[in-house]
């Protein structure tokens, strides 16, 4: 009899446990949402927006799970220009801070010169 309310009592702390690091995740990704909302918003803001929320995210099951999907995600809708992006704006194509879970694609020199060609090609031919 002495035992059940002992169970109780860890079985409800576990819960409040949970709760806790489920509203710590979720507040972290209204701000990442809220972030992503703006008028101000580009693919710059956007890669910097994730690799906060990744590195906020935690080391809890839950999170390691929503981390994953995530990033798996956000690989394959990332395009070639993101990373083209990225290396015009700060001559480099990665972040120094990146997470493991979003190792973007590296563009190599001849790779990132087509692109920036093919944008050109596109902005002429639409005069």
């Amino acid at each position: 009899m002495s035992q059940i309310p002992v169970f109780r009592y860890c079985r409800n702390i576990k819960i409040k446990h949970h709760f806790k690091r489920s509203h710590i995740i979720t507040s972290n990704l209204i701000a990442a949402v809220e972030s992503l909302c703006r008028r101000d918003a580009t693919l710059l803001s956007a890669d910097a927006t994730f690799v906060f929320m990744m590195n906020k995210l935690g080391s809890t099951q839950l999170s390691n799970d929503f981390k994953v999907t995530l990033s798996k995600r956000i690989i394959e809708r990332r395009t070639s220009f993101s990373s083209l992006l990225q290396y015009l704006h700060k001559g480099q194509q990665k972040f120094k801070d990146n997470p493991d879970e979003l190792e973007f694609k590296q563009l190599s020199k001849s790779n990132i010169v087509q692109l920036i060609l093919s944008l050109v090609e596109r902005l002429t031919l639409s005069k």
